[in-house]
């Protein structure tokens, strides 16, 4: 059980790390479907540690812990997704304003 927490923790922290490379200032628009996956790849990580916690050894504080990941990461991956699409897309129609001025 020790040794599948360890894999299980550095697992998340890989996700951690790799998610802002598609977050990239000035290309987010272009890279939000690659994000949107690996946002959901990471949740369905979450989610399959919540469901295996006893099959796996998992101790009470950890699935603790990964029920509020999956809480947290969910608002803050849909939050990131629905405002880089929203300001895109305002940024959009002033161009497109512009043009028919």
């Amino acid at each position: 059980p020790l040794s599948i927490t360890s894999s299980v923790n550095t697992m998340q922290q890989l996700f951690l790390n790799r998610l802002p490379q598609f977050q990239i200032q000035g290309y987010q628009l272009l890279l939000l479907p690659l994000f949107a996956q690996a946002a959901n790849m990471h949740l369905s990580f979450i989610r399959d540690v919540i469901l295996n916690a006893d099959e796996w050894g998992i101790s009470a504080a950890t699935l603790r812990t990964y029920r509020d990941y999956l809480r947290n990461y969910t608002r803050d991956y849909s939050n990131y997704c629905i405002n880089t699409y929203q300001t895109a897309f305002r940024g959009l129609n002033t161009r497109l304003h512009d043009m028919l001025k």
